[in-house]
């Protein structure tokens, strides 16, 4: 009868750790698939260097850029002020919160890295963001937010 009583304290323990495990396996994670991200800024050697119309008023000095990118079956189209890039992506590990991707798409020939994630601020809103790191010597990094795709994306 103790070993049946341990066995049945045992299974309960189980379960319940098995249900909480479950519970924290939700994927709050946004794929780079999931929307159109519309370009925001362009960070240069730590300065932002352009700025989308949403975000001139921040930063005055930037220069204006207007920019949209899809991706889709481990390709990209970008629309960057009118000249259009096509490239490619591949996810390359999930973390905490956010998807690591290699990407593609500006610098031929080198190395290109993306994350998508939440970007939550203190009132408990939140917006899909993707940042893309460029290899150069100043080192670029993009910034998009994450807007609903058209019907024809």
């Amino acid at each position: 009868m103790k070993k049946y009583k341990i066995s049945v304290v045992i299974a309960i323990l189980l379960t319940a750790a098995t249900a909480a495990a479950l519970v924290g396996c939700t994927d709050d994670r946004v794929a780079i698939e999931d929307y159109a991200w519309r370009i925001e800024t362009v960070i240069v050697g730590g300065d932002v260097v352009y700025a989308s119309e949403e975000k001139a008023e921040l930063y005055p000095s930037a220069l204006p850029i207007e920019g949209t990118m899809y991706a889709a079956d481990g390709k990209l189209t970008a629309v960057i002020d009118g000249k259009e890039y096509s490239g490619s992506y591949e996810s390359i590990g999930k973390g905490g919160k956010e998807i690591n991707y290699s990407v593609g798409l500006f610098a031929e020939g080198k190395q290109e890295y993306a994350v998508t994630a939440y970007t939550e601020y203190n009132d408990g809103s939140r917006t899909p963001t993707l940042v893309l790191s460029l290899p150069g010597e100043d080192g670029y990094a993009v910034y998009f937010y994450g807007a609903e795709k058209d019907k024809e994306n």
